[in-house]
C-alpha cells in the first residue's frame, strides 16, 4: 500500500493546481499494516474523543507516509464507504459535475493501480486548464 501512496503523492504534486484531491480515511478493515498499527486503535469509538483520537492517528500516518494530499475522515455512519464502496482502498476520479469520471477499482482486486492510466484520465479531466481550480 505504501507504494500506492508514493504514486498518489506524485500525482497530487503534479496536478494540485488543476484538480482537487481528497484522501478519505474510512473505517479500517482491521487488517494490520506494518508501521501503521495505530490506525486500528479505537476505530470503533464514535464519541467526540474517539473521533479526535482517530484524526490524530490518521494525521500521524499521513506524516509518516509523507502524504500531503488533503485528508478527511469518513463519518461514523460510513457514508463515503457506502457511496464509493471504498474498502479497503478505492481510487476514483470525480468530474467537475460530481459524477465519477473513472473508477480504477479496489486495490484488493489487483496488484495496484495503473498510474499511467490515472494520469491520462487526469489529463483528460484537466484539459484546457493551465492553472488554478475552476
Amino acid at each position: 500500500m505504501h507504494r500506492q501512496v508514493v504514486h498518489l503523492e506524485k500525482l497530487y504534486q503534479s496536478y494540485k493546481d488543476r484538480a482537487a484531491f481528497a484522501f478519505v480515511n474510512i473505517h479500517e478493515a482491521s487488517h494490520r499494516m506494518e508501521g501503521y498499527e495505530d490506525l486500528l486503535e479505537g476505530q470503533n469509538d464514535v464519541t467526540p474523543e474517539g473521533q479526535a483520537h482517530r484524526r490524530k492517528c490518521v494525521r500521524q500516518a499521513s506524516r509518516q507516509a509523507k502524504l500531503s494530499v488533503p485528508l478527511f475522515l469518513d463519518y461514523p455512519d460510513e457514508s463515503a464507504l457506502v457511496a464509493y464502496g471504498a474498502w479497503p482502498a478505492r481510487l476514483v476520479v470525480v468530474a467537475r459535475d460530481g459524477t465519477i469520471a473513472h473508477d480504477f477499482g479496489n486495490i484488493i482486486d489487483q496488484e495496484g493501480w495503473d498510474w499511467s492510466k490515472v494520469q491520462a484520465v487526469l489529463d483528460e479531466q484537466c484539459a484546457g486548464q493551465t492553472s488554478g481550480l475552476q
